[in-house]
């Protein structure tokens, strides 16, 4: 099936931009995590010794969990709020002009892919999965009111999304992710040593953040003993 690449209306937001733009919002450090992701996968790329290329490929699939994770939740925002009817899909017909409004069936959740990666969807598409769109025999691109998407993402997001603690943790977070990455990183004597140099970092690198929501070494080390081990001698 052909996907026709249709102009949408100038108050428009293609399904893909509207998936950028919730994965942003509801990651403020998306920019750290997506980094992370791109360095470990060129790092796998440019080695061609077998051994090492055995734990490059473990290091790139645990720098992948953050990303795949934040793409899975902006993802299953956009197709729960279409099927709960906060939200309104369209396409647009290209001979008549006019808007066809998308059922609130069809957008339930597949394994095979993480994040939108297209604005065109159908009923028998395992990767992107949707109501059908087709029109004249090409499928038609799906997209929003730009005006109905930002008052969903100012109320359910913007609102919700807390400037201190949460983005602090997801900042610490991709910090600790990046450490564990870096086999060249000096590691610390204890657990308690990893969290309280998360906590310096954060003031030093992100002090709005900090001051914000301050952080507690004991509350870095109680939700992520498992990786703070990785970043002290006890790993070796």
């Amino acid at each position: 099936m052909a996907d026709a690449h249709d102009a949408i209306p100038a108050d428009g937001t293609y399904l893909l931009d509207a998936f950028e733009c919730v994965f942003r919002k509801q990651n403020p450090d998306w920019q750290t995590i997506g980094k992370l992701a791109d360095e470990a996968a060129l790092a796998l790329c440019g080695c061609y010794d077998s051994l090492q290329r055995e734990k490059l490929q473990r290091d790139a699939d645990r720098a992948t969990i953050p990303l795949d994770d934040a793409h899975f939740k902006a993802n299953t925002w956009l197709r729960r709020h279409i099927t709960d009817g906060a939200l309104t899909a369209y396409i647009r017909n290209p001979v008549t002009d006019k808007l066809l409004q998308l059922p609130r069936t069809g957008w339930g959740m597949v394994l095979e892919k993480s994040r939108i990666e297209t604005s065109f969807v159908g009923p028998d598409d395992v990767e992107a999965p949707g109501p059908d769109t087709v029109i004249d025999g090409a499928r038609r691109p799906v997209f929003f009111k730009t005006v109905e998407l930002r008052e969903l993402i100012l109320s359910e997001i913007d609102r919700n999304v807390a400037p201190g603690r949460p983005s602090s943790m997801r900042l610490v977070l991709a910090e600790l992710e990046r450490r564990i990455l870096d086999r060249t990183y000096v590691l610390h004597s204890s657990k308690a040593a990893a969290a309280q140099s998360l906590v310096v970092w954060l003031k030093k690198m992100h002090p709005e953040a900090a001051k914000a929501a301050p952080l507690a070494w004991k509350t870095i080390r109680n939700e992520h003993p498992d990786k703070l081990e990785e970043i002290t001698r006890a790993r070796n």
